[in-house]
């Protein structure tokens, strides 16, 4: 498990959880931080992202839901698209394992 941890928390696997999520692309989340902003001080970010996980500080954002139409048959009716926050980074760092 402390493996697994510290993986979590190493800052260049982060960085490339960061990546994956670049290359995604994406709005901002619920947080209101778009992948720009969260890449001007990414060092930071990821520094600060690895203590919160590695000290279990962590918490998510809920998702952004905003309704996106979609027609069925002869009425339009709204689906609801989810958005998570731009530290989707954990999440993308457990997918690379």
């Amino acid at each position: 498990m402390l493996e697994i941890m510290h993986q979590i928390t190493h800052i260049p696997t982060l960085r490339a959880a960061y990546q994956r999520v670049l290359e995604n692309g994406g709005c901002a989340g619920a947080d209101g931080v778009s992948l720009k902003r969260f890449a001007f001080a990414l060092q930071a970010n990821l520094q600060d992202l690895s203590k919160s996980l590695a000290e279990q500080t962590y918490h998510p954002y809920p998702l952004l839901r905003f309704p996106v139409p979609k027609r069925q048959s002869t009425a339009t009716v709204d689906r609801q698209l989810s958005n998570p926050s731009t530290v989707r980074v954990p999440k993308q760092k457990l997918l690379l394992y």
